[in-house]
């Protein structure tokens, strides 16, 4: 039975730090690009590739 708090406990940390770390991206959007000298959308565009490829990297 403890090995299967253990096992919630490292599953509910980890999608919470997954979560966390997609929507603590948002904010920086404008500033990568600025600082990339692209446009917004494109960074967008990159966030939204990074995160499909972690979840195809997840289920694999």
């Amino acid at each position: 039975m403890k090995r299967d708090g253990a096992l919630t406990f490292v599953l509910a940390t980890g999608a919470f730090t997954t979560m966390l770390h997609g929507s603590m991206l948002s904010p920086l959007l404008k500033g990568i690009s600025t600082d990339f000298d692209v446009s917004v959308a494109s960074v967008g565009q990159l966030a939204t590739l990074y995160a499909g490829l972690a979840a195809v990297i997840a289920f694999a």
